[in-house]
C-alpha cells in the first residue's frame, strides 16, 4: 500500500547528470555520513589518466538541451519501522532547459549548464494510485523541494576531464557546481556523452545526500516510513545543434 506523504525527493540535481531519466535501482541503505558522502560516493579522480588513443574529436557548436526528449529521475529509499508497508520513490523531472559548448570540438574543452523546474517534480511510480500520486507530488514539490521559494536547481560545469573514449562514445566527469534547494555544493559526475549527426547525447548516474542540500526528509505514519538520505539521480540529457 502507498503511504500519502511519504517521500521524496530528491532531485536532484541535477544535477546532472544527465538526466530521458530513466530511474535505475535506487541505493539500498544509507551510503557514508558527513556532508562530503553524497559528494564523493560515486565521483571519480579528475585526474584519471584519458584514452591512451586519444580523444575523438566532436563537431564543434552550441547544443540546446530538448526539454521533451531529455529527463531527470532522483530515486529515494524509504527505512523505518514500518518501511515494508511503504514503496520507494522515482521521482522524475522533465521540465529541463540548458546548453552544451564545443567551442573547438574537443569535448574536454567543452561546457554545460542545465536548470530544472522544481514545480515539475512527479512521482512516476507504479506502486501508487492517483490519488496518492496527487498527494506525493504536493509533498515533494512544497514540503521537501519547496519549489516556491527555490524554483529552480542548476547545474554548471567547471571543468571537463575526458576518459576512455569508444565509436561514438566518450566517458567524461563533469566537475561542476550543484544549486537545489538553496544550497550550492561542488561535485564530479561521472558522464557517458555521445554525439551522433547534430545530436549530443549525456547519461548521468550519481548520488547525492538530502542532508548535504538541507532538504526535509519525507515521512508517514508518525515517522515510522521515512526517506532514507541518499538520493540516486539517473539523468538523461538531448541536445540538438543549433
Amino acid at each position: 500500500m502507498g503511504w500519502p506523504l511519504s517521500m521524496r525527493l530528491a532531485l536532484f540535481a541535477l544535477a546532472v547528470a544527465a538526466a530521458g531519466c530513466t530511474s535505475s535501482q535506487p541505493p539500498n541503505g544509507d551510503r557514508g555520513k558527513g556532508k562530503r558522502a553524497g559528494v564523493t560516493s560515486n565521483a571519480a579522480s579528475m585526474d584519471a589518466p584519458g584514452n591512451a588513443g586519444g580523444e575523438k574529436e566532436a563537431p564543434s557548436g552550441h547544443y540546446r538541451i530538448g526539454a521533451r526528449q531529455s529527463r531527470l529521475v532522483a530515486g529515494v529509499v524509504v527505512g523505518g519501522m514500518f518501511s515494508k508497508l511503504g514503496h520507494d520513490h522515482a521521482i522524475s523531472i522533465r521540465n529541463i532547459a540548458g546548453e552544451v559548448e564545443l567551442p573547438s570540438g574537443s569535448l574536454d574543452k567543452g561546457s554545460l549548464r542545465m536548470t530544472l523546474e522544481a514545480a515539475s517534480a512527479a512521482e512516476i511510480g507504479k506502486e501508487f494510485s492517483d490519488k496518492d500520486r496527487q498527494k506525493i507530488n504536493k509533498s515533494v514539490r512544497e514540503e521537501a523541494l519547496m519549489a516556491g521559494k527555490y524554483p529552480e536547481i542548476t547545474f554548471k560545469s567547471t571543468r571537463v576531464s575526458p576518459g576512455e573514449s569508444g565509436g561514438e562514445a566518450h566517458r567524461m566527469k563533469l566537475a561542476g557546481e550543484l544549486t537545489l534547494h538553496g544550497v550550492t555544493r561542488s561535485l564530479i559526475l561521472p558522464a557517458q556523452v555521445t554525439v551522433s549527426g547534430n545530436t549530443l547525447r549525456v547519461h548521468s548516474e550519481f548520488t547525492i545526500l538530502h542532508s548535504d542540500y538541507q532538504i526535509k526528509r519525507l515521512s508517514a505514519a508518525g515517522g515510522t516510513i521515512k526517506a532514507k538520505d541518499p538520493i540516486h539521480i539517473t539523468c538523461d540529457l538531448v541536445a540538438e545543434k543549433e
